[in-house]
C-alpha cells in the first residue's frame, strides 16, 4: 500500500530539498502521502553532533507531504565495549538518541517521529556463540546492563540470581510484572519458576521491556522521550 524509503545522514544531508525522491516513487506510481521516509543517522556517540547534522536534511525532507518522517538512531556500545570480564557487574550506558530526540521534538514539535535499534549496536552483531547471562534494561535515560558469570558447570542458571537482583533494584519498573510480557518473564525467572533460557531468550525479554519503555515514554504525560 506505500513504500519506505530508508536515507542515511551522507545521503540526506545532499538533498536540496525534497524533490528528488519524490520523483523517484512517481515513478513507481506511489504518492508521497503513501511513503515514510527514515532518516538512518546509525550509531552516535554525542547527541550534539547528530543534532546538528539532522537540521539541515530535516528542513529538507518536511518540505514533502510523506506519510511520515522518523528520525532513528543508535548508541547502545559495540562488541568492543565489551572486554569479556567473567565477574557480576550492573553498568550504566546512557541513552544518547533521549537528548537528540529531546532536540529533535522541541525544534519540530509533532512533525517527527521516534525511532531507534533496541537494545542494539547498529552495527554487525557480535560473534559471540554463549554469551555469558546478561539483560539490556532500559530506563528512561540509561540502559542497565546485567551481566553475571555464567555457573561452575558453565551453565546459565546464575541468570535466575541476576534476575532476582533486577527485580529488588530500582530499575524494576513500578508496575512489574505487568509492565511488559518481557517483565513478566523476567519475574518468573527470578522466583525460578522458568528455566534460565539463552541468549535469544535474554535478548527478547529486553527487547519487549525496551518496546514498552519507549512507548510509555512518548504518551504525552511521558517523559523527555
Amino acid at each position: 500500500m506505500g513504500v519506505c524509503l530508508r536515507l542515511d545522514r551522507s545521503y540526506a544531508s545532499n538533498l536540496g530539498d525534497s524533490r528528488s525522491l519524490v520523483e523517484q516513487i512517481d515513478a513507481i506510481g506511489v504518492p508521497a502521502e503513501r511513503a515514510d521516509v527514515v532518516l538512518d543517522c546509525g550509531f552516535i556517540c554525542s547527541a550534539a553532533d547528530p543534532a546538528i547534522g539532522v537540521s539541515g536534511p530535516l528542513s529538507h525532507l518536511l518540505d514533502g507531504a510523506w506519510q511520515s518522517v522518523t528520525v532513528a538512531v543508535g548508541s547502545f556500545p559495540g562488541p568492543a565495549f565489551f572486554d569479556g570480564r567473567l565477574t557480576r557487574r550492573v553498568i550504566s550506558i546512557p541513552r544518547l538518541e533521549v537528548a537528540l530526540w529531546e532536540k529533535i521534538r522541541q525544534r519540530w514539535p509533532g512533525a517527527v517521529d521516534y525511532g531507534d535499534y533496541g537494545v542494539d549496536h547498529p552495527g554487525p552483531p557480535p560473534d559471540e556463540a554463549r554469551p555469558v547471562p546478561n539483560l539490556r534494561y532500559t530506563t528512561p535515560e540509561h540502559w542497565r546492563l546485567y551481566q553475571w558469570p555464567k555457573d561452575a558447570f558453565g551453565g546459565h542458571s546464575t541468570f535466575h540470581q541476576l534476575c532476582q537482583s533486577l527485580v529488588r533494584s530500582s530499575d524494576w519498573p513500578q508496575d512489574g510484572p505487568a509492565f511488559s510480557w518481557g517483565d513478566q518473564q523476567i519475574a518468573l525467572a527470578a522466583c525460578e519458576r522458568i528455566g534460565p533460557g539463552s541468549g535469544s531468550e535474554w535478548k527478547a525479554y529486553a527487547v519487549s521491556h525496551h518496546l514498552a519503555a519507549i512507548v510509555d515514554s512518548l504518551q504525552p504525560d511521558g517523559s523527555a522521550e
